[in-house]
């Protein structure tokens, strides 16, 4: 197949009306697969977000595609940071092999908003993927439960995934998620 890299998606309501308020869902938000790689979903300013809400799936879906940034968006809330908008599967899903992809990041404004999805915040069943500085089962002030219904994070059968770290802004914030764990790892390799 063909390579797809370099892309960027921003500033878009994926899944919402044009007030990114009330949901107008697609079956799934983003879905990148074979090939897709380096392509930035969002960004650190602040008009590079998405909202990524209201679908009747999952939110972003990277499959099998290496290196891609998901940076900025509000996954799973309204452009307002604290409506519940949630999509009806994961917020994030990286797998199939899928590898090297930064959710969030430590720089300003990298910070992802991922609640309120029916499934896990971030699926992962790929490795050396990293999650930094996100905010995930909460509003946008990081002081409301707006909890996915599966885990936080879960990695199945992944490894070298780095969840936070020791650098300014590496740690994610993590509360108020409704399945077994805030970071739930079970079958990794």
């Amino acid at each position: 197949g063909s390579t797809v890299h370099h892309n960027t998606v921003q500033g878009n309501f994926i899944g919402t009306t044009a007030d990114g308020l009330t949901a107008l869902p697609n079956s799934s938000g983003i879905f990148m697969d074979t090939n897709a790689h380096d392509n930035l979903i969002g960004g650190t300013a602040a008009g590079a977000r998405n909202v990524i809400s209201g679908n009747s799936g999952r939110g972003v879906d990277i499959a099998i595609a290496p290196d891609n940034n998901v940076q900025g968006n509000y996954i799973g809330v309204g452009a307002d940071g604290a409506t519940a908008l949630g999509n009806a599967d994961h917020g994030v899903v990286i797998r199939d092999g899928a590898t090297g992809a930064l959710v969030g990041g430590t720089a300003a404004g990298a910070r992802n908003i991922i609640s309120g999805n029916a499934g896990d915040g971030i699926f992962i069943n790929s490795a050396t993927n990293t999650v930094q500085g996100n905010y995930i089962g909460t509003d946008v002030t990081g002081a409301v439960d707006m909890g996915n219904g599966g885990n936080g994070v879960q990695i199945s059968s992944g490894s070298f995934n780095t969840i936070g770290g020791t650098a300014p802004g590496a740690g994610n914030l993590i509360s108020g998620n409704n399945g077994f764990a805030g970071v739930f790892i079970i079958g990794a390799d």
